[in-house]
């Protein structure tokens, strides 16, 4: 459920495949079956970026790689719980021309499980994510970055501060 001003206020994923359901309102506390969602270890796990598989074919798969570990997990939702889980992790989408991707219904409810259980949710360059846009139902054209628990977007920026948006990506 999404406010006017394009904030979401409750949220609900229920991941078939592992049987688990997740819960929240605005400001409440993140529930999966039920029970508090328990983060991973903070102190041990390194960070990680979660990609779509399409990303393989992104100018900067490679260097990506080279730099970190990156993760495939599945589509927008369920590469979205894996930020849920995991407090060194980042999901991110850069910008692109092409219309689709990720829309409202893919992202509603999965960021505001990731803010109440203390991630942040960004477009690609830094903006609020605002989920009730005039003027599309997508978010090619602004891209996203997710973080878990204890990774800031300003941390994303740092990591990726030799990556360089530019027409040559948009295109992707």
């Amino acid at each position: 459920l999404v406010s006017k001003s394009g904030e979401p206020i409750l949220a609900t994923v229920y991941d078939p495949v592992g049987g688990n359901l997740y819960e929240t309102f605005k400001g409440e506390s993140v529930q999966m079956n039920d029970a508090n969602l328990i983060l991973g270890d903070s102190k041990s796990e390194k960070p990680f970026f979660v990609l779509d598989a399409g990303f393989v074919k992104h100018p900067w798969h490679t260097e990506l790689c080279k730099l970190f570990e990156i993760r495939f997990i599945g589509g927008a939702v369920m590469n979205a719980i894996e930020i849920l889980h995991h407090p060194h992790s980042i999901y991110l989408k850069t910008p692109k021309y092409r219309m689709g991707g990720c829309a409202i219904w893919d992202l509603a409810a999965i960021s505001l499980l990731i803010q109440n259980a203390g991630g942040t949710v960004h477009t690609f360059d830094g903006s609020p994510l605002l989920l009730n846009r005039e003027h599309s139902l997508y978010f090619n054209d602004v891209g996203f970055v997710f973080t878990g628990a204890v990774i800031s977007f300003e941390d994303v920026q740092d990591m990726l501060r030799d990556f360089q948006i530019d027409e040559t990506v948009l295109a992707q």
